[in-house]
């Protein structure tokens, strides 16, 4: 049994974009830890203004 995998080229184009997922998933993670230790963070949201209005706005506080 191999103890390695070598991509093939769709698994090369991909891997950058995995990557920079898990970055992310691993910032979003920190800022939810330090919003629970009660420490302030931002979160911008783009989105189209029907998706801010009806999706969003109902689950958004105001800002202090």
């Amino acid at each position: 049994m191999p103890s390695s995998v070598t991509p093939n080229a769709s698994g090369r184009r991909f891997l950058p974009i995995a990557q920079d997922l898990v970055r992310r998933a691993e910032q979003a993670a920190e800022t939810m830890a330090a919003t629970g230790r009660g420490e302030e963070a931002s979160l911008t949201v783009v989105a189209a203004a029907p998706t801010v209005a009806y999706l969003l706005a109902p689950f958004m506080g105001g800002g202090r």
